[in-house]
């Protein structure tokens, strides 16, 4: 993750690595709060840097872990939604845990009017309103297996698919 001047990179070795985008220069610092996990995501939440690792922690709640297989984390306007190996959830800002959907996803984001969840199946929508669209049956290439969503920062949605390309 890049934040401001800062590119933040971790994996499996409890370090965060901190490299400045002005003077090249690299320094890394222990990381201990998710010891022997791989690193999903590095995000900033409220002017702290948030480390998220294959296992569940409420980034508002310190401590309390669950043992979902995460597949992405990503802030968005209603908090931190998670892509995990049996639900979408989303965090929100109040720190109060909501599940969206109740499958596998692969990855998900926030944008305009809802919640865009990867899965195995293809992408689907869940409007704030609690509509479910799978877009798969309208483009065809998004009904593949989603690998990887994202978000610009022109706002245009990047999708990676397993086998289909990649859409925007």
């Amino acid at each position: 993750s890049i934040i401001g001047n800062t590119l933040y990179a971790a994996g499996w070795d409890n370090k965060l690595w901190k490299v400045n985008t002005t003077n090249l220069l690299m320094t890394s610092q222990t990381d201990n709060s998710h010891p022997g996990n791989k690193i999903i995501s590095i995000f900033t939440l409220r002017n702290r840097i948030v480390v998220s690792s294959t296992l569940y922690q409420n980034p508002f709640k310190q401590g309390a872990r669950l043992p979902l297989s995460l597949k992405s984390a990503c802030v968005g306007k209603s908090g931190v939604l998670y892509a995990t190996h049996n639900y979408t959830w989303l965090c929100k800002w109040s720190g109060q845990d909501t599940i969206l959907d109740y499958q596998r996803s692969t990855s998900a984001v926030e944008k305009d009017s809802g919640f865009y969840i990867g899965t195995l199946n293809g992408l689907k929508h869940l409007s704030y309103d609690g509509k479910t669209v799978n877009l798969g049956h309208a483009f065809p290439v998004l009904g593949s297996r989603i690998v990887t969503l994202a978000t610009s920062d022109k706002g245009i949605l990047w999708i990676t698919t397993k086998g289909s390309g990649v859409a925007a």
